[in-house]
């Protein structure tokens, strides 16, 4: 690879099924805000003519890359989803390699950019963490384990008898996961991470389900089991997100969406659930980029076009739901000021 391929931070992740619809906002967002950053996305599919019409127009202005029909020779039902998230955990290319950053997050993402750029904040919280690795454990989540044939087998298989026997006698278990969103530094994670890279492929392929994963199966408790192996979960990550409830300054904590997840959008609940988050002030300020790129952005206007009736309804509820937040919070500051 030349020094003139080489990428300063990657922003990479796996798309499955309808999912391919956000790509191309995806995309223009990041390189509205992270000019030099460089978008990879894996597709578990094929483009629609619509969504090759948008790419073709971003291509005319960003730099980036879309790979199509990635670990399609495995096929997932909707009850393997999980499976099928867990695969942007698998991902490595050559391009990696020189990157001083990596981050694999989600796709329905609309990202701005913030007073500190995302990959000095995300190097700095691995030198806080002491890890290769930025992301946070979520608060352990009380489940009752299910307990089947197959699960109790690839539980055996994966970690022993003993192990899935303990596991068997205990009426609740509480799900160790990290978050979805995980940043990391190549050249420190390359090699632990591709020693076990090779085992997690072949769960995902065969469809293993475990008794310690709430549900058989879930993609961030398969990321913790990753890092776990490497080596990679101590005390400072591990208790980052409890610290946090107990504490609003949290030194160890961080894990932002650096934009608006459009995907917050697309019921009531979900609405309900994050409203608290529409208040804050990074929201508001997101939110201001994003009205100013709608406004005024040529190339947002003309790519506007494409988006599904499906995602034109989630950015019409978003801007429903956080104008009036908006519009009161420049009244507070042009009072203030």
């Amino acid at each position: 690879m030349s020094k003139a391929e080489q990428k300063e931070m990657i922003v990479s992740t796996f798309v499955f099924g309808a999912y391919s619809i956000y790509i191309a906002p995806y995309i223009f967002f990041l390189k509205r805000a992270y000019p030099d950053y460089y978008p990879l996305i894996f597709y578990h599919g094929s483009l629609s003519k619509e969504e090759r019409a948008a790419l073709h127009l971003l291509e005319k202005k960003f730099d980036f890359t879309v790979i199509e029909n990635y670990f399609s020779q495995h096929s997932f039902t909707q009850e393997q989803r999980q499976h099928a998230e867990a695969i942007r955990w698998m991902l490595w290319d050559e391009k990696f390699e020189t990157a001083k950053g990596v981050y694999i997050g989600d796709i329905d993402l609309f990202i701005f950019s913030e007073q500190e750029d995302m990959l000095s904040a995300h190097i700095r919280h691995c030198c806080k963490l002491k890890l290769p690795y930025s992301n946070a454990v979520r608060t352990p989540t009380p489940f009752t384990p299910k307990i089947t044939h197959r699960t109790f087998s690839n539980t055996v298989h994966s970690r022993g008898l003993n192990y899935a026997l303990s596991l068997q006698k205990q009426n609740v278990l509480e799900a160790k996961r990290l978050t979805g969103l995980h940043f990391f530094i190549p050249s420190e994670y390359k090699n632990n991470y591709l020693q076990i890279r090779d085992k997690y492929l072949n769960i995902i392929s065969d469809k293993n389900e475990f008794i310690w994963h709430r549900n058989g199966f879930g993609d961030e408790e398969l990321l913790y089991d990753m890092m776990e192996e490497c080596g990679w979960i101590n005390d400072r990550v591990y208790n980052a997100q409890l610290k946090k409830q107990e504490s609003s300054e949290n030194e160890y904590f961080y894990r932002p969406h650096h934009g608006i997840h459009i995907g917050i959008f697309r019921n009531k609940k979900t609405i309900e659930n994050n409203y608290s988050l529409f208040q804050t002030c990074e929201f508001v300020q997101h939110f201001k980029q994003f009205i100013q790129l709608e406004t005024t952005d040529v190339l947002y206007k003309t790519l506007y076009h494409f988006f599904p009736e499906k995602l034109r309804q989630e950015i019409s509820t978003l801007k429903k739901v956080v104008e009036p937040i908006y519009n009161k919070s420049k009244g507070k500051e042009y009072r203030e000021g």
